[in-house]
């Protein structure tokens, strides 16, 4: 919601998969920085990831 004026905000998403064999630790901390960077460059409130059935919402 925009919390300015209380109206839904709609936006085009883009979904990608990326998949691993070997996921540690390391390697989802790896991702979470990207996906900081990526809600930085992108101008977004957050960006989300989901590993292994579970969504977090990077803010």
């Amino acid at each position: 919601m925009d919390r300015d004026n209380e109206k839904l905000v709609k936006e085009k998403v883009t979904i990608v998969y990326s998949f691993t064999e070997k996921l540690d630790k390391n390697k989802i901390n790896e991702v979470v920085a990207y996906a900081k960077n990526l809600k930085k460059e992108m101008k977004q409130s957050s960006v989300s990831i989901e590993v292994n059935g579970k969504m977090y919402f990077i803010k």
